[in-house]
C-alpha cells in the first residue's frame, strides 16, 4: 500500500516535532530527565561526608562564598570565605538539598531556571533561577567537591 506524499510529509513532520521537544535542553522533561540521571550519578557516589566550596548571591540572607563542611548528610560548619567568619549552619545547604531546590523550581518556576552539572559526580555547580533583576531571584554554587573521612 502507498502512502500519498502529504501523509508522508505530515508524519515526518510530527516525528520531527516530537523528536525536537524531547531533546530541546530548555523543555520542562529534557531538564527533570536532565536533573534525575545526575541526581542518580550524585547518589551512586555515595558520599555522605565531604567538604565543598559554596556560592550564594541572592537577597536571602548570608550571601557570599563559603567553604560547607557536611557529615552524614548535615551540614556541620560554614565558613566566609571573605573574612573566615563562622556562620549558621542553616545558612547553606547540602548537596542533596541544591537537588530539592532544583526540583522545586522545576515545578515552581522553571522558565527562570537554569542548571549546570558537574561531569563527573553530577551535583549542580551553577544554579541561577528566579528573576534578580526584580530581587526575586539569584544564584547558587557548589564546586571543588573533597571526600572527609
Amino acid at each position: 500500500m502507498r502512502v500519498p506524499l502529504t501523509a508522508q510529509v505530515a508524519y515526518l513532520a510530527l516525528f520531527a516535532s516530537v523528536v525536537a521537544c524531547s531533546t530541546d535542553p530548555l523543555s520542562d522533561g529534557y531538564r527533570a530527565r536532565e536533573l534525575a540521571r545526575n541526581r542518580t550519578r550524585w547518589q551512586s557516589a555515595a558520599i555522605g561526608s565531604y567538604q565543598f566550596k559554596s556560592t550564594k548571591n541572592c537577597f536571602c540572607g548570608f550571601a557570599g562564598d563559603a567553604d560547607v563542611t557536611v557529615r552524614n548528610g548535615q551540614v556541620i560548619s560554614v565558613v566566609q570565605r571573605r573574612d573566615g567568619t563562622e556562620q549558621p549552619t542553616q545558612s547553606r545547604g547540602t548537596i542533596d538539598g541544591l537537588f530539592v531546590f532544583v526540583q522545586l523550581q522545576l515545578e515552581q518556576d522553571p522558565s527562570h531556571l537554569r542548571v549546570t552539572y558537574d561531569p563527573v559526580l553530577g551535583f549542580p555547580r551553577t544554579l541561577f533561577f528566579g528573576t534578580p533583576e526584580n530581587d526575586g531571584g539569584g544564584s547558587f554554587g557548589a564546586d571543588s567537591v573533597v571526600v572527609i573521612p
